[in-house]
């Protein structure tokens, strides 16, 4: 091959990574690209899940603007979800999840009727390892049967690979009780389990109620 074919070449080869690398970039890195590949996905999210805004992007943070579940048995709205994910884990099939944050969640439990019939032992495998370095959800009013209660705050730290979860920390404050927990578990088979728990219990006219578990 001559130096000129050589040139030639080199030339689209360069062209067409130049390329590979500026729609990867747009991808990645740029509010338009996120909305593109949103709207790519939404025809197959489920029909009860509407997503009404998205912003920022997959390298910093994708933000998700009044979010709703509904069916038959719940209805779920969400005012504000921020998400960051660490990209390179995904391959190693690892899905990283550095930080989420929720605020503003309403949650209506309707009334099912009761179901007798046995659905089976619950398992759970995942085919790639979920990390959640912190999570924390922000202002959740909950009703349900009557009864209503509100969550200030929580957070979450800790693992999901396979069937083995791992809990970092798992602190809940709502008006009712506040709750530290930290732990592994295996969700199959005899779900084994080793928690360490921290509860307070504040019920309407009685002395607040705390203890541990272990």
């Amino acid at each position: 091959m001559s130096r000129r074919a050589w040139r030639w070449s080199g030339g689209i080869f360069a062209a067409i990574l130049l390329l590979v690398v500026t729609v990867a970039f747009w991808l990645l890195a740029t509010t338009s690209g996120t909305r593109w590949l949103f709207a790519r996905v939404s025809p197959m999210l489920p029909p009860a899940l509407q997503i009404a805004e998205v912003d920022g992007t997959l390298l910093e943070g994708v933000d998700f603007r009044t979010i709703s579940w509904t069916d038959d048995r719940v209805q779920v709205s969400v005012d504000q979800l921020d998400t960051q994910v660490d990209l390179w884990p995904l391959l190693r099939r690892q899905v990283r999840i550095k930080n989420l944050v929720i605020r503003d969640v309403d949650v209506l439990v309707g009334e099912t009727p009761r179901d007798d019939t046995n659905g089976g032992d619950f398992s759970l495998n995942l085919p790639v390892t979920l990390r959640i370095d912190t999570a924390s959800i922000q202002r959740v009013h909950i009703v349900a049967g009557g009864s209503e209660f509100d969550i200030e705050e929580a957070w979450l730290a800790g693992q999901l690979s396979g069937s083995a979860l791992q809990i970092d920390r798992l602190e809940i404050q709502s008006t009712l009780a506040d709750i530290s927990l930290s732990g592994n578990a295996a969700l199959a088979g005899d779900y084994p389990a080793n928690a360490i728990a921290a509860w307070e219990l504040r019920l309407e006219d009685q002395p607040p109620m705390s203890g541990m578990l272990r």
